[in-house]
């Protein structure tokens, strides 16, 4: 037995319409997150936590990574600078910019005095709790108190009572750390007994009777031979 099919192929075959496909414009660019917009000077240029979005005509946005930054990452900075921020997309680059401050050193500061700023004479003198800061024009901060130096001396014996501390870095920048030096409490002698100078008024009692001190007078001896 043998079948046969037949298939019959016509020219009126119209195929489906593929979808129409919109190139999107990307607009512009948008910087966000944390990086720095404030350095000292000669410090090296960092990015660290910037975020690049391109925008789109469609009112769509995204994250990039291959954009291109001026100065370059790694450049040492030595005065204020603009940074510009650019991204190419097809034919088209978008660019956007934003300023950095390059602070200047300008004044050196006490954040946290000593913990003792109270001598007497013969005292030493102690530092300890000191935290110095060097001011930047820029409103930045730097702790400097590892590399200052101290005047009179940690460990000095304070023998005038008109000292101050005075703190310098590198010679340029000094602050001054006021001190109290008073006279020093003087050494008692040793007490070697005590001396009933009057009796009380009362010494005679019965039994049970409570002692009463009233009229007593004590004194206390010194091994110097003085007595209070």
């Amino acid at each position: 037995i043998k079948a046969f099919v037949e298939i019959t192929v016509t020219d009126d075959y119209v195929p489906p319409t593929p979808p129409t496909v919109v190139a999107k414009n990307c607009t512009g660019i948008a910087i966000s997150g944390t990086y720095p917009t404030k350095f000292y000077k000669d410090d090296i240029f960092s990015k660290s936590g910037m975020v690049v979005k391109a925008l789109f005509d469609d009112n769509t946005e995204s994250e990039v990574g291959s954009y291109t930054i001026s100065p370059e990452v790694g450049t040492k900075l030595t005065t204020d600078t603009a940074v510009t921020v650019s991204y190419k997309y097809g034919e088209n680059t978008q660019t956007t910019n934003y300023n950095i401050s390059v602070g200047e050193p300008t004044t050196l500061s006490i954040e946290n005095a000593p913990f003792k700023t109270n001598y007497f004479l013969g005292d030493k003198l102690d530092v300890a709790g000191v935290k110095v800061l060097l001011n930047y024009s820029n409103g930045l901060t730097k702790d400097v108190t590892r590399e200052c130096t101290f005047e009179p001396v940690n460990g000095t014996v304070l023998n005038d009572k008109t000292t101050n501390l005075k703190i310098t870095y590198k010679t340029d920048y000094t602050v001054i750390q006021p001190l109290t030096i008073g006279d020093p409490i003087p050494k008692l002698s040793p007490i070697t007994g005590i001396k009933i100078v009057a009796p009380p008024t009362k010494i005679k009692y019965r039994e049970g009777e409570l002692f009463d001190t009233a009229g007593m007078i004590v004194k206390l001896i010194r091994e110097n031979g003085e007595s209070e």
